[in-house]
């Protein structure tokens, strides 16, 4: 599950992952925030047992908050997709490419 948060901080959009752990799922989830076109300016990265809860604190490509409804949802929708699709549990939404991203 991947929530939004805009609320939190005036600077940063938050993006907070909780999902099923598994090796290279850290890379999975940073590498979907990049081809978002964010920046990671702080992350806090935890485990229990076999569940995650990292939290990313992100600014897009020119150092902004990102607060438009919209993109949060494209943000939301990717990420989600992305770890679906690595740990096996796509429910088939269609994926979304990078081209319409940006």
């Amino acid at each position: 599950m991947v929530q939004i948060d805009i609320e939190t901080s005036d600077r940063y959009t938050i993006i907070d992952v909780f999902a099923d752990d598994r090796q290279g799922l850290l890379y999975v989830i940073t590498r979907a925030i990049f081809d978002l076109g964010l920046s990671v300016h702080a992350a806090r990265i935890s485990t229990k047992l076999d569940q995650i809860v990292d939290v990313f604190y992100v600014t897009d490509q020119t150092w902004g908050k990102v607060d438009d409804p919209g993109r949060c949802q494209v943000i939301s929708e990717t990420i989600t997709a992305r770890i679906e699709d690595y740990l096996g549990t796509r429910t088939g939404r269609p994926i979304l490419q990078r081209a319409r991203l940006q």
